[in-house]
């Protein structure tokens, strides 16, 4: 008989819960230019696709690739987007299940997957990050888009979201703080990453509204990250 618990850095995770990571967030497409900031770049360079992103999918991706947990990823994803294959088979090969996610159907002007152009950081140093994200899918994401009795079957020993999330629409932070409550009904281990930028702040009410948003979704956490 196997071991009961399996262990990744320093943790036991139980192996009778289906998830490891719960995460909540939007689904973006990362161009990658390598490590020159592209403010710096001539034209003509190549530029290289390397697959689907998010801060809140990050979370997921390390637990199920690097860490060989089982994850699932509470998004929306388009139908008929010229980039859903793409971003299809990166959750393919990262281990990512988004087996609960919302499927709406891809027009020009949106919905579609938001682009995210930032070449390599360096440690703590962010990187130069421009952002697409007019009529991205995530923006159409409300409370009670999900099945939580679903989600959660099963178990989940934690249930991530974070601030980037939070500001793809005047929706999101209800959304997240509905996705915490009902993970805390069911005693999943709650953590949210502040990762604040003040430009994706800026069309919902700027640092004013960041705060009081941050402040409520901290009351229904157990573990809160912060960023410089």
């Amino acid at each position: 008989m196997g071991a009961a618990t399996v262990s990744r850095y320093g943790l036991d995770f139980p192996r009778s819960y289906r998830w490891g990571v719960v995460t909540l967030g939007h689904t973006r497409m990362r161009n990658n230019p390598g490590t020159q900031a592209w403010s710096h770049l001539d034209p003509g360079i190549s530029t290289q696709w390397i697959g689907p992103t998010g801060g809140e999918l990050n979370v997921a991706i390390n637990f199920a690739d690097s860490a060989g947990l089982p994850s699932t990823h509470l998004t929306a994803l388009v139908n008929g987007d010229p980039l859903d294959g793409l971003v299809r088979r990166g959750f393919g090969a990262m281990r990512v299940d988004t087996s609960f996610a919302k499927v709406v159907p891809y027009a020009p002007r949106g919905p579609v997957y938001g682009i995210v152009f930032s070449p390599l950081g360096f440690g703590e140093d962010s990187p130069e990050v421009t952002y697409h994200l007019a009529g991205e899918a995530a923006a159409l994401l409300k409370p009670g888009a999900f099945d939580y009795d679903a989600v959660f079957q099963g178990g989940a020993v934690y249930a991530h979201s974070g601030g980037i999330f939070s500001t793809v629409s005047q929706d999101a932070p209800d959304l997240v703080i509905e996705f915490f409550r009902e993970a805390g009904k069911r005693g999943v281990i709650r953590s949210f990453d502040l990762n604040y930028r003040e430009r994706l702040w800026a069309h919902i009410g700027g640092k004013a509204r960041a705060q009081e948003v941050c402040q409520e979704i901290a009351a229904n956490v157990e573990i809160l990250e912060g960023n410089k």
